[in-house]
Parts: structure tokens; C-alpha cells; sequence
């Protein structure tokens, strides 16, 4: 076994386990003068500002002056200082640096100090992570190339010949600086600690003139090579494929604060040895022992006191080789061993200790002991550990579910992404799971472990559904007007097509400048879509449009003109024989009929007379044009009898009706298919007198443009002049406007403004977040998205993603566990 020379200068070059390695006698003297020392530079500091907070400009250059005449003294004094002087300045440096790099090394070891929660908010950050980033910033700002410099200048040789060593040991320190990255894996920032350690030892022994190499120099200035790493890649632990494992026990925590309290007992190396051996350390293992002994015995005022210097004890290779087997060590073992730690909820290694326990053995050597196994498991076969944590937490996750799903409680329907019993169950299993693994700090880890088991199972369950209602799109009433419209060629925002929760979001977003302009701006182009609709719709039946991009007024004016080439189109050129015998003795029924009713019999033949004979020639034909106006008057005639007061009024209505079935009847035996373009033309004119109406109401709000809820109540009035039912569904645009007053707003957007401003920096941001989904192309997708058609099996996959959100959020849940550790 190698002996040390100096306990004080022995630095171990791998990060060595939980209590291995024990301390400097002097780094805490070092570390507290270094403390005090910047105390006392704050508080000049605190005092140069308060000073300089009551001076005037000229006291302030003056002070500047006279601070940059001490800076220039100072350059000038260490220009000037003897080897000695800068040798012993070097040092002080060389202390500091030491100490900072020890603080960093034990806030390290505090939970939560780097890896993910050093990505947080300060706010939200636990304090070690806060003291690690003051210490690794002191690291980084006192080891600079100006430093570097003073340690050369300060070697009392000048130029060692060792140039070449000098350049390739500063370029690894400023390397191993710049890898102190705070959010990296605490491990491997620990590693980067230990090689800042290293290289800047090399450094200090390449400016006194030495080769650190030469195993002496190497031993005198701490740079000793610690005990062999085990494995390959970059880990320091293996499996052995035999079955047996290698790497550290932590049942032998303790074992170095017991050789430390031996040590400054007094006691002698051979019983400390023993003492190493019935814990299963042979010498081998064992560096620095020797030395230790001897500064206790030349320093008497330190016998009583834990022994504060190194000893290396290598515990990496007390394991039990064949503590697992071929099958454990494979990675279906790994699989198996994870499948039980989530299965347990990480308290695998807890059970394994009460058993050993109820046997008579040491409950926490024998957790300690699987858990250190349970860890080079996970190391030696990381994928399939991964996958059995996975599967065996959700299989724990599942359990509870379908006890509950057994008692009638909970089902498809609360597979909602934030469903409030989903997530205390998510929470609940992240806290148990987050405290079994985290033995030092329970509370800590269950703490954390819900928070992170809650976002993994809303995220899990979450991305599922969003992927079902990508394939089976949106549901509900709602979105089946929203489909309507959008097969109707009304353009749609997104919290249009989407309904729900994007839709609430959406019209508070409309209330901010910027953001807010854009939604109103595509709100209103849905409203000149549903107008043209509307227009469009109604001369679809005549086989006529108007220009695009009409609306309001002109458009009025434009169908006006298309209704009437519909007439044409029915009746222009047509001539009826009236002679007709069928159309003689129908007509002859209906007069009869109306001479029969009691009180008004003589004014029903009356206006069914004047109804017609008026469009009769000498010779018995009728136009087309005169069977128009014979059609309208007949039906404005009977509109009157049916709205009448009289109790035979709506009889009489009947016996007008019956006239002009009989015209009807003679238009389409001398004329087939005349009727059919007739009535399409009169439900053009109809509903361009409803479309007039809607835009008259609009005139003073709307300038014309229409809203669902004024098309509803024009048609309603037309119902009631026409003689149409008002609360059915036969009344014109019934669909149209029934799906706008879902979807669409009940009032035509400003075209200004919108009023309300947060601050030019949140507007900002808020109007770059939401610009993609409101531009053009945002705006299609999201239509094609929520509203497009899918074919029946992709809907029915689509249902089945949706309603079984629940699976993917348990993996969720368990891989948000394993990524961040539960810690």
C-alpha cells in the first residue's frame, strides 16, 4: 500500500462516495478567513456608496481620480514585489480558490442543488442550488488567465522549461472552468469539480518549476491518483456479466467517520486495520493510514478530535459477487428490478430491509446495501430498467382505478386532462414514489415527486387526447354548426372552430391591442362570410349568383335583378290554353266551394274572380307573366283571409289555395317542370325580401353587414307576412342563421382598435405567442384540424384515444418520475 507523505496536500482525483474522503485540517480556516474577507470588501463597498451617495459630481471625479492614482500604485508595487512577496500572495490565491472549490463540492452534495431544479426561477429554487451558483461563480471568477499568470510569475525558477506542460494544463483548467454548468447531472458536475481540482494543482506545481508527473511532486502537492474507476464508458460502476456487482456499499457509510475518530483517538494503524477488515477492507484499499497516525502522534493538541485529513478508503469494490446472479445482472433483470421499484412506489429497497428486519438483521445496511445494488442495475441496463419503472408504475397507477371503476366511481368520462381525481392520484403516487427513492430527504422527495408526478400524468393524458381529437376531430352541437358554416364557406377563427376552452381564451385575447385587432379583423371576415352565404344560398336554386364580394345594399340591388331572370328563366315565352277542361272544372270547384261559405262566400268567389280573370285573354290563353301575377295575387288574397278575424276566414284562405293548385296543375300538364322553376323563383323572392329586411336592420351598427341574430328575426317577420310557420324549421335560412347565432358573434367587430393595453412588453409577447395561430395559415389548419371530415374507422379511433386517456397518462406520470428523478 503507497504511503502518503502529507495528509494536508492529498486531493482524491475521482469523486469518491458519501463520507470517503476526509478534509484538509487547515481548508476550514482557509474557507473561514476567505469568508471574512469578504465580509469586510462588502462592507468597504457598502461604505463607498453610501459616500458617494451624498457627493457632488466634482467629489465623485475626485474620488474617481484618486482610485484610479491607487489602482496605478498597486500595478506598480506588484510590479515591484520580490519573489517572495509574490510567492506568498500566490498562496493566499491558491487558498481561496481551494476553499471555493470544497464549499462547491459540499453544496453539491445537498439535494436539489443542480441538474433540473437549477433551471427554475431563483424564487423557486432550493437554497443549496442558490449557494452552489455563488460558490461555482467564485470558481469561475478567480480562476482567470490573470491568475494563472501571477502563479507562474510567482515560481521563484522563472521559465521552468516546461512551457509546453504550462499551455496544455492552462487550456484543460479554462476547459474544466467553462464545463461547471449548474443544470448539467450533479454527478458530472462533480466529475468537472474534481478535474478544476486536479488541473489546478498541476498548475501551481508547473509554476514553482516541477513536473507534476514525477510521482513525488505529484504526492507533495495533493495530485494523487484516487482509487481505479471500475467499468468502462462513463461510468465509474459495472454489473459484472457473472452475476456479481462492483461499486460502492453504502452499508459502509460510516466506515470513514469511524477510521477518522480512531485516528485521533490515538489508536494504533493495526487496530485500525482490523477494524477495516471485519468490514471487509483489506489493506489494499486503504491509503493514507499510516501518515495520519503519525501527525496525531506529533500533534498532541490534536488527539481527542475527529481526524480532520485524508485517508482514502476505496470502498468501490466491496460487493458480494454473486449477490444477483447471471439473470439479475441481464437486462431482463434490470427489467424485473425496475418493474418491482415502481411497483412498490421506490420503497423496493425499504421492503428488502424489513424483511432482512423481521429475520434479525440490520434493517438499514440491508436497504442500504439494495438500494446500492438496485443503482448499478439501473446503471449497467439503463433502457430496460427504464421500461419496468415505467410499466411498473402505471401498473401501480392502475390498480386504484380499477377498484374504483368496480364500485361505480370515476369512468371514460373523467379521463379528462385535468381531471381532479386523476391528478390526487397522480400526486399521490409521485409523492410516495418520490420519497421511497429520496432516503435522505423524504419530505423533499415527496414534495417533488407529486409535483412531478401530477405533470407527467396531465401531460401523458393530455398529449393522448389531443392526438384522439386530431383523428376524430371536434364534437358536440357546437362543432357540428361550426362544420356547417365551414362547409358553407364562412371563414372561422380558431376558438371558432375549436369551441370550449380555445374559445374562451380567444375572446378574452380579444380585448388587447394588437392580438386583439387580428381576432377582430377575422371575426368580421367570418361575418362577410355568413352574409354571403346567406345570398348565395338564396339564388342557388335559379341557377343565379351575384358578383362576388357584394354585400349589404348592393347586394340587395344585385339579387333583386337575379330573381327576376329566375321568373324569366320559369315563365318567359310560355303560353296556357285556360280552355283546359281539367283546369275548367277545378277551377269551378274552387268557386263553388266559395260560394258555399256562410257570411263571406260572395267575397271568397269574389277574389278568386279577380284573382285570375283579369290574366285570361278574350281567347282563352294565359302568359306566363299573367299566371305569375295570377299566383301572387291569389296568395296575397289568401294571406289576408287566413290572418282575418272571421271564423270561416281560414275556409275561405282553403278555397284560394284550391284556385291556385288548379293554375299550377295547368301550367305543369301543358308544361312540365315550369311549376318546379316557378316555386324555386318565388323562394328566391321570398328570401331576398328576408335578406333586404336583415339588411336594413343592420343600416346603423353593421353598414350593412348582417348578424345570425338579425337574419333570424327578418325571417321571422317574413314567416308571418307569407303566411310561414315562425317557430319551425320551414322558414327561410333556418339553418344558416340557427348555426351563425352558435358560432359566430352576436355584433359586427370594431374595425379600430382594441382598447385594452398590459404594457408594451406583454403585448408583445402575447401578440408573438398567438401570432402563427391567428395568421392565414394558422387559421386553416386549425379549421382543418378541429372541423375537416375523417372517414368512420379514423373517428372511431379517435374515440377510443379520447375515452382511454387515462393509460398514457400512468406512463406519463411514471416516465416523469424517472426523468427527474423524484428528488
Amino acid at each position: 500500500m503507497a504511503q502518503q507523505s502529507n495528509p494536508f496536500d492529498q486531493f482524491d482525483e475521482t469523486p469518491a462516495p458519501a463520507g470517503q474522503i476526509i478534509r484538509d485540517p487547515f481548508a476550514q480556516r482557509r474557507e473561514d478567513r476567505a469568508d471574512r474577507n469578504d465580509a469586510r470588501a462588502e462592507r468597504r463597498e457598502d461604505r463607498q456608496d453610501q459616500r458617494e451617495a451624498i457627493m457632488t459630481p466634482a467629489q465623485l471625479e475626485a474620488l474617481r481620480l484618486d482610485n484610479e492614482k491607487k489602482r496605478r500604485d498597486l500595478a506598480a508595487q506588484q510590479a515591484t514585489a520580490t519573489p517572495e512577496q509574490q510567492k506568498a500572495q500566490a498562496t493566499l490565491a491558491n487558498d481561496e480558490i481551494i476553499a471555493a472549490i470544497q464549499r462547491a463540492k459540499a453544496d453539491l452534495q445537498n439535494g436539489g442543488a443542480a441538474g433540473y431544479w437549477a433551471r427554475l426561477p431563483e424564487m423557486f429554487q432550493p437554497q443549496s442550488a442558490i449557494n452552489l451558483s455563488g460558490s461555482l461563480n467564485t470558481i469561475a471568477s478567480r480562476l482567470t488567465l490573470d491568475k494563472l499568470a501571477q502563479l507562474k510569475q510567482a515560481s521563484p525558477t522563472g521559465a521552468s522549461g516546461l512551457g509546453s506542460l504550462t499551455e496544455k494544463e492552462g487550456a484543460l483548467l479554462r476547459d474544466s472552468v467553462a464545463a461547471l454548468g449548474q443544470t448539467q447531472d450533479p454527478a458530472r458536475l462533480m466529475e468537472s469539480l474534481n478535474n478544476v481540482e486536479k488541473h489546478y494543482r498541476n498548475v501551481m506545481a508547473l509554476s514553482n518549476g516541477e513536473d507534476y508527473r514525477d510521482p513525488k511532486v505529484a504526492e507533495r502537492y495533493g495530485i494523487v491518483a484516487g482509487p481505479p474507476k471500475i467499468g468502462t464508458g462513463n461510468s465509474p460502476l459495472e454489473v459484472d456479466p457473472s452475476g456479481g456487482n462492483v461499486g460502492p456499499n453504502p452499508a459502509l457509510k460510516g466506515v470513514n467517520d469511524e477510521v477518522r475518530a480512531l485516528i485521533g483517538m490515538g489508536r494504533p494503524v493495526e487496530e485500525i486495520r482490523n477494524y477495516l477488515r471485519s468490514k471487509g477492507v483489506d489493506d489494499s484499499q486503504t491509503q493514507g493510514l499510516d501518515a495520519a497516525t503519525q501527525f496525531i502522534r506529533e500533534n498532541p493538541s490534536e488527539r481527542g478530535k475527529p481526524y480532520r485529513g485524508d485517508v482514502s478508503v476505496d470502498l468501490m469494490r466491496t460487493a458480494n459477487p454473486n449477490a444477483f446472479g447471471a439473470l439479475s445482472a441481464s437486462p431482463v433483470g434490470s427489467y424485473f428490478s425496475g418493474a418491482a421499484n415502481g411497483l412498490s412506489a421506490g420503497f423496493s429497497d425499504e421492503l428488502v430491509g424489513g424483511l432482512s428486519a423481521l429475520g434479525g438483521g440490520d434493517y438499514t445496511q440491508a436497504r442500504d446495501a439494495f438500494n446500492a445494488k438496485k443503482g448499478l442495475l439501473a446503471q449497467a441496463n439503463p433502457n430496460a430498467n427504464l421500461i419496468g419503472n415505467v410499466s411498473g408504475g402505471a401498473l401501480a397507477l392502475a390498480a386504484p382505478g380499477a377498484a374504483l371503476s368496480r364500485l361505480g366511481i370515476g369512468g371514460a368520462a373523467e379521463a379528462s386532462t385535468l381531471a381532479p381525481r386523476l391528478l390526487a392520484e397522480d400526486a399521490l403516487y409521485g409523492g410516495l414514489y418520490g420519497a421511497g427513492e429520496n432516503n435522505d430527504n423524504r419530505l423533499w422527495g415527496g414534495f417533488t415527486g407529486a409535483l412531478e408526478g401530477a405533470a407527467g400524468g396531465a401531460a401523458g393524458r393530455g398529449a393522448f387526447r389531443g392526438l384522439g381529437m386530431a383523428f376524430r376531430g371536434a364534437r358536440g352541437a357546437t362543432s357540428d354548426a361550426a362544420r356547417y358554416l365551414r362547409e358553407q364557406g364562412v371563414p372561422l377563427t380558431p376558438g371558432q372552430a375549436a369551441g370550449g376552452r380555445l374559445k374562451t381564451r380567444e375572446d378574452r385575447l380579444s380585448g388587447f391591442q394588437g392580438i386583439g385587432d387580428r381576432i377582430g379583423e377575422l371575426r368580421r371576415q367570418g361575418l362577410e362570410g355568413f352574409n354571403a352565404a346567406g345570398f348565395r344560398q338564396n339564388l342557388e336554386p335559379i341557377g343565379e349568383q351575384i358578383p362576388p364580394g357584394l354585400l349589404g345594399e348592393e347586394a340587395v340591388e344585385a339579387t333583386r335583378g337575379a330573381v327576376g331572370r329566375g321568373y324569366d328563366a320559369a315563365l318567359g315565352g310560355r303560353t296556357f290554353d285556360a280552355n283546359d277542361p281539367q283546369f275548367v272544372t277545378d277551377l269551378g270547384r274552387s268557386l263553388s266551394d266559395a260560394r258555399g261559405l256562410p257570411a263571406i262566400g260572395d267575397q271568397a268567389e269574389y277574389s278568386i274572380q279577380r284573382s285570375i280573370e283579369p290574366f285570361i285573354s278574350p281567347n282563352g290563353t294565359m302568359s306566363g307573366r299573367g299566371m305569375q301575377q295570377a299566383s301572387q295575387e291569389l296568395t296575397r288574397r289568401g294571406t289576408r283571409f287566413g290572418n282575418s278575424q272571421d271564423a270561416v276566414g281560414p275556409d275561405a284562405a282553403n278555397t284560394l289555395s284550391d284556385a291556385l293548385a288548379a293554375i299550377e296543375g295547368l301550367v305543369e300538364r301543358q308544361s312540365p317542370g315550369t311549376i318546379d322553376a316557378f316555386r324555386a323563383a318565388n323562394g328566391a323572392y321570398r328570401g331576398g325580401r328576408v335578406l333586404e329586411d336583415a339588411v336594413g336592420a343592420a343600416r346603423n351598427t353593421g353598414l350593412g353587414l348582417f348578424t345570425p341574430a338579425q337574419l333570424t328575426n327578418a325571417a321571422y317577420a317574413n314567416a308571418r307576412r307569407f303566411g310561414g310557420r315562425q317557430s319551425t324549421t320551414d322558414r327561410p335560412f333556418f339553418e344558416l342563421s340557427r348555426a351563425g347565432q352558435q358560432v359566430l358573434p352576436s355584433t359586427i367587430p370594431d374595425s379600430g382598435t382594441a382598447g385594452r393595453a398590459s404594457g408594451p412588453i406583454r403585448d408583445a409577447v402575447r401578440n408573438a405567442i398567438n401570432a402563427p395561430l391567428y395568421s392565414d395559415t394558422g387559421r386553416q389548419a386549425a379549421e382543418t384540424f378541429f372541423l375537416a371530415p375523417r372517414p368512420a374507422a379514423v373517428e372511431r379511433v379517435g374515440d377510443i384515444m379520447v375515452n382511454r386517456a387515462r393509460i398514457p397518462g400512468m406512463f406519463g406520470n411514471a416516465l416523469a418520475l424517472q426523468y427527474y428523478g423524484g428528488q
